[in-house]
């Protein structure tokens, strides 16, 4: 304040953005470091001055202003207005830029979220994909009957340290079970496929012969195992896939065998038309 009112040209239409050139270089000015309270202060001060103005001229000390003192003081008031236009197009200036600067850091953040949200996806997929494998690799190793059942097969796998990482890679009960009869399917299948070929290498087995006839010899030496029901029933799967290839097989050469004769049959009445005609011309 004191700095102020050694300013002897301030009156009540005194331009901040003036004043502040006047004054930068003070170090009373330069103490305070907000620009909006050194302004604050100028806008109370010059406040004060203009009350005090009012009542001196209510008391009559200043009747006898002349007029170049008027019109100076409406010099001073567009001086003033001017100040006050800069000042608002500075505000107003700052404001867009403070505006622009807020709404590009909320374009970065929501790129920035799209970003983590879609790495976070993919990093989840992966512990996904290592905790399938992992419990694929686990069912290889303990599981290689395909007459285990879920309930005790679970009983075995929970043993076994991948058991628990399967559940915090994220799968749950049912896609365990689902990977379980995924791979019991996989062993049958390849159980079946070596009993098939085991009967193709037997060449005493015909597609006829029921089980009774089939010599424990020969099942023996297949190597193989399991009870004799189970022979049974993969012997005779066997030999009805058999019975129905060889069947489809002979319904096919068949089917050909008809189509070359209706050829034929058409070819040879085309050339016996042919001749006829001949004949007659």
């Amino acid at each position: 304040m004191d700095l102020l009112r050694e300013q002897r040209k301030l009156d009540r239409y005194s331009s901040w953005t003036r004043t502040k050139e006047e004054i930068r270089d003070d170090p009373r000015y330069q103490a305070i470091e907000s620009s909006s309270t050194k302004e604050d202060y100028f806008r109370e001060y010059c406040s004060k001055l203009s009350k005090s103005s009012s009542n001196n001229d209510r008391g009559g000390s200043d009747r006898g202003r002349s007029s170049a003192d008027r019109g100076g003081g409406e010099r001073g008031k567009s001086v003033s207005e001017a100040g006050e236009r800069s000042d608002s197009e500075e505000r107003q200036k700052k404001e867009r830029i403070e505006a622009s600067l807020r709404q590009r850091e909320k374009e970065v953040a929501e790129t920035l979220s799209s970003s983590l949200k879609q790495r976070d996806r993919e990093r989840e997929m992966h512990r996904r994909e290592e905790a399938v494998q992992s419990f694929q690799a686990l069912l290889t190793d303990l599981v290689r009957t395909s007459d285990m059942s879920w309930h005790d097969a679970k009983k075995m796998l929970k043993k076994d340290h991948r058991y628990a990482g399967s559940r915090e890679g994220g799968l749950d009960k049912a896609e365990r079970e689902r990977l379980f009869d995924e791979h019991v399917s996989q062993l049958k299948r390849k159980k079946k496929d070596k009993f098939k070929l085991m009967l193709a290498e037997c060449g005493d087995i015909t597609l006829n012969m029921p089980f009774s006839d089939v010599s424990t010899n020969t099942i023996s030496s297949a190597h193989t195992t399991g009870s004799n029901r189970q022979y049974v029933v993969a012997i005779n799967v066997a030999l009805n896939s058999n019975r129905l290839s060889s069947k489809a097989a002979i319904s096919e050469r068949s089917c050909i065998q008809v189509r070359r004769q209706s050829v034929n049959t058409r070819d040879l009445a085309y050339v016996r038309s042919k001749l006829k005609r001949k004949r007659c011309c």
